[in-house]
């Protein structure tokens, strides 16, 4: 915790395993780990392109992390399990927005059904669906998106698709 901003610079790292998180803002150049039962209280939280921020179920915890605001992400927003539970991130009442060459990632790993829930989820980068996945939360799909064979994407909110934007579902795709 700490008053001030933190910045994770390019090449590093930083891991945390559980907690509320708070810091006057957090940017995100390098790399993000949250495992564990995470809450993210900042009020703002940037992710730079070539960022990623890796929301990961591993050996000893469950992943479930709670964003107290809403995020856009320029680098890689991406769910993962090392373990056999899937990956958890929570936005409430706040919005998730993939910007342009930005990547929202539900990863193939030892769980499947990763679960994301916001508000409103915008699309203008790139959403993966290389592992099983539910997302609650309206998308406006305005770029591209990916169901891979044998993988399920449900979606409990409307999708709207874009003029230009492109949906590959060589899986499901539940609506």
């Amino acid at each position: 915790n700490s008053p001030s901003p933190i910045t994770i610079a390019a090449g590093d790292s930083l891991r945390l395993e559980r907690g509320i998180i708070t810091a006057g803002g957090l940017t995100v150049d390098g790399t993000l780990i949250l495992e564990g039962n995470l809450t993210m209280s900042t009020p703002t939280m940037t992710v730079n392109p070539g960022a990623s921020v890796l929301v990961r179920s591993a050996s000893f915890a469950n992943a479930s992390a709670t964003f107290t605001h809403p995020l856009t992400v320029s680098g890689t927003l991406r769910l993962m399990s090392q373990n056999t539970t899937p990956a958890a991130v929570n936005f409430g009442t706040n919005a998730l927005t993939i910007a342009a060459g930005g990547t929202l990632d539900f990863a193939t790993g030892v769980a499947e059904n990763h679960a994301l829930s916001a508000a409103s989820i915008d699309n203008n980068g790139t959403i993966t669906f290389g592992s099983s996945a539910a997302v609650t939360g309206p998308i406006a799909q305005r770029n591209l998106m990916t169901v891979s064979a044998l993988k399920t994407a449900t979606l409990s909110s409307p999708l709207t698709l874009f003029t230009g934007s492109v949906t590959t579902n060589l899986g499901t795709l539940a609506l």
